[in-house]
C-alpha cells in the first residue's frame, strides 16, 4: 500500500507544474522601465519624507528650545521673587532689630536720667539740709569773732585769759590764798 500511494503522488505532482509563457524582450524592457520609474518615485518620496522629518525635527527642536527658555525664564523669575522675598525678610528683621536697639537705648537713657535726677535731688536735699547749719555756723562764727575781739585773742602778749592767769600767778607769789586756789584748779 505504501508503494501505491507513492506512485499516485508522483503522478499528481507532475501534473501540478505548469510551464510559464515566454516573455518577450520588449515586455522585459517595459517592466524594467516601470521599475525604474517606481524606484525614482520611491526615492522622491523618501527624500520628501526626509525633508518633512528634518522640518519636524527642527520644529520640535525649536519648540524644545522655546520651552527650555520659557522654563529658564520662569525659574529665573521665581529665583528673583525669592530673592526679593528674602531681602524683604532681611529688611524686616533689620527694622525689628533697630527698633529693639532703639528701645534699649531709650530705656538706658531713661534709667540714666533717673539716676542723674536722683543725684541732683540728693545734692539739693543736702544743700537745703545744710543751709540752716551753715547759717547757724555763720552766726556762731560772728559770735566767736566778737568773743575773740572781746578777749583780745590777737593781742601780742596773749589773750585776756592768758594775761589774767599770768597776773594771778604773780599775785600767788605774794598771796598764799590765791596760790592755794590756783593749785586746786591745777593752774599753778
Amino acid at each position: 500500500m505504501y508503494v501505491l500511494l507513492s506512485v499516485l503522488m508522483m503522478i499528481t505532482s507532475a501534473d501540478a507544474v505548469e510551464t510559464a509563457p515566454r516573455i518577450s524582450d520588449r515586455e522585459i524592457v517595459e517592466s524594467l522601465t516601470e521599475l525604474k520609474q517606481e524606484q525614482k518615485h520611491l526615492a522622491q518620496q523618501i527624500q520628501q519624507t526626509n525633508e518633512n522629518l528634518k522640518q519636524q525635527i527642527q520644529q520640535t527642536n525649536d519648540n524644545l528650545k522655546q520651552q527650555i527658555q520659557q522654563t529658564n525664564d520662569n525659574l529665573n523669575q521665581r529665583i528673583d521673587d525669592m530673592m526679593i522675598h528674602f531681602n524683604n525678610m532681611a529688611n524686616n528683621f533689620n527694622q525689628r532689630f533697630d527698633s529693639i536697639i532703639n528701645l534699649v537705648i531709650a530705656l538706658f537713657s531713661a534709667v540714666m536720667v533717673l539716676i542723674v535726677g536722683l543725684v541732683g535731688y540728693m545734692i539739693w536735699d543736702r544743700r537745703t539740709a545744710q543751709k540752716p547749719l551753715r547759717e547757724k555756723m555763720e552766726r556762731m562764727e560772728e559770735k566767736t569773732m566778737g568773743i575773740d575781739e572781746h578777749l583780745a585773742m590777737g593781742h601780742p602778749s596773749g589773750s585776756i585769759i592768758q594775761r589774767m592767769l599770768a597776773a594771778f600767778r604773780e599775785l600767788a607769789k605774794t598771796d598764799e590764798k590765791v596760790a592755794d586756789i590756783l593749785r586746786t584748779f591745777s593752774l599753778l
